[in-house]
Formats: structure tokens, C-alpha cells, sequence
């Protein structure tokens, strides 16, 4: 039932689109999506962190950390 509410509305939404807005838009919600996944990942990532370093754990730290770096640099490249 739901699924025919959401083709019925595309339809209608997009009914005027040409192809190319609709490559867009479908990219964009591609990147949106991309974005919020890599910020869970990063709230992840901060938490393990954050136990990793009061059990002093230093390596374990210091890749939890790498991993911290990438995802930001992604998101940013994601988003300029």
C-alpha cells in the first residue's frame, strides 16, 4: 500500500522532470544519504574513542582516529 503512494506521488512529482533534473536529484539524494551514513559512522567512531582512550589502549586509539580523519575528509569533500 505504501510503496503505491510513493510510486503515485513520484509520478506525479516528477511527471514534468526531464531525465537530466531527475540524474540530479537522484545524485543529490545519493550524497545526502553518503553524508548521514559517514556521520553515524563518525558518532561510532567517537564513542569507541573514547573507551579505547580511558583503557589507554594507544594503538587501537591512534587507527580509531585514522578512521575518524578519512570519514572528515569525506563528508567535507561530500559537501564543498
Amino acid at each position: 500500500p505504501r510503496a503505491g503512494l510513493i510510486e503515485m506521488r513520484s509520478s506525479y512529482e516528477f511527471a514534468g522532470a526531464d531525465a537530466a533534473a531527475l540524474e540530479k536529484e537522484f545524485g543529490d539524494l545519493l550524497r545526502h544519504l553518503e553524508i548521514e551514513s559517514l556521520r553515524r559512522e563518525q558518532a561510532r567512531l567517537r564513542a569507541a574513542m573514547r573507551e579505547v582512550e580511558a583503557r589507554g589502549d594507544e594503538g587501537l586509539l591512534a587507527e580509531a582516529m585514522g578512521k575518524f580523519d578519512s570519514i572528515a575528509r569525506r563528508i567535507n569533500e561530500l559537501t564543498t
